[in-house]
């Protein structure tokens, strides 16, 4: 399996990338999923119990051929830190609320003199320093991407687009529906969604959003959002049970 840079994944973006968004910590589960045609699994810390095991996580992953993206906890340097050294294609992170904060996050990600993330040449990234092997422990591998989920960034788009070596802005609508006190599926949040995407999109910046049904797929991807993650494990499996009780239901 040859291992994908952020910079080749990109432009597949252009047509929609389907992605899971893995809660139940299991291993069947990710493979199973990551099986399924699906371009990215999106491994969630922050909601979810993945706490222990990414480096297997990841692994599992990229032996179906599909991209593991992971969304830590927070911006925090050590998760950072470990998920690049383990390999992960992607980061999604939450928990941004400033330009100050996302410039941290950034310089987490980016070995000097740019950025601060330290450097050891024999872990996993590195092919643990055997030679003639795969080499992705450097700035340009992993995709580097926020969840815009506060209001505070929303007047500052133009300024997010600038910053260096950010790939992706994936818009958190639950959150930022809390956040300004609205409905999150509801016709406002469409028209900030679509609003964030056109500046964004105009910039060069990828974006990204949850959808639920072709329905919304086709809305977000028509306003131009490329990065789509599909659902939720959990409510993948709930709901195939649910369709089925209410079809044999009398």
């Amino acid at each position: 399996f040859k291992q994908k840079t952020a910079y080749e994944i990109m432009p597949s973006l252009v047509g929609s990338e389907m992605c899971i968004r893995d809660r139940i910590s299991s291993e069947s589960n990710l493979d199973i999923f990551s099986k399924s045609k699906l371009d990215f699994i999106l491994l969630d810390m922050e909601h979810g119990n993945y706490v222990q095991n990414i480096e297997n996580a990841i692994r599992i992953v990229e032996s179906n051929n599909c991209s593991p993206i992971l969304r830590p906890p927070t911006f925090d340097s050590h998760f950072i830190q470990n998920a690049l050294d383990f390999g992960i294609h992607g980061l999604i992170v939450p928990q941004i609320k400033s330009l100050e904060e996302l410039n941290q996050y950034i310089n987490n990600t980016v070995f000097p003199p740019k950025g601060i993330r330290g450097f050891n040449p024999f872990v996993r990234s590195a092919s643990y320093g055997i030679k003639n092997d795969i080499n992705n422990n450097n700035n340009e591998f992993a995709l580097r991407s926020i969840i815009l989920e506060h209001k505070d960034l929303l007047n500052k788009l133009d300024e997010i687009s600038k910053i260096e070596f950010l790939d992706l802005v994936y818009i958190g609508a639950y959150d930022l529906s809390k956040s300004l006190n609205i409905d999150p599926t509801g016709n406002e949040m469409k028209k900030i969604i679509k609003e964030i995407t056109e500046v964004l999109r105009k910039n060069n910046i990828n974006v990204g959003a949850i959808v639920f049904n072709k329905e919304d797929f086709k809305e977000l991807t028509n306003y131009g959002v490329n990065f789509i993650v599909y659902s939720v494990d959990s409510k993948i499996i709930a709901s195939g049970i649910e369709s089925f009780i209410s079809d044999i239901e009398i």
